[in-house]
């Protein structure tokens, strides 16, 4: 898998767009085409950037789905 289909594929998971990721780390909707479709990669301060949104949504995910399985367990257990 090259780099553009993972990025394309983590930017859909998260349900962005690709103009939504663009104005989150600050890049035109252009770029995010052209990294996708593997004609260029992104520098390293826009590698960054995607690393760290992506590091705060899985942790934000995560949060979220221990929550529901608490909230299941308790359920379940009451």
């Amino acid at each position: 898998m090259t780099f553009g289909q993972k990025l394309k594929e983590i930017r859909k998971r998260f349900g962005l767009s690709q103009e939504q990721l663009a104005e989150i780390i600050n890049v035109s909707r252009q770029a995010i085409t052209k990294w996708e479709n593997d004609g260029g990669l992104p520098d390293v301060n826009n590698l960054q950037e995607l690393s760290n949104l992506t590091a705060q949504n899985l942790t934000s995910y995560q949060a979220q789905t221990s929550q529901q399985s608490s909230s299941i367990i308790e359920q379940l257990n009451s």
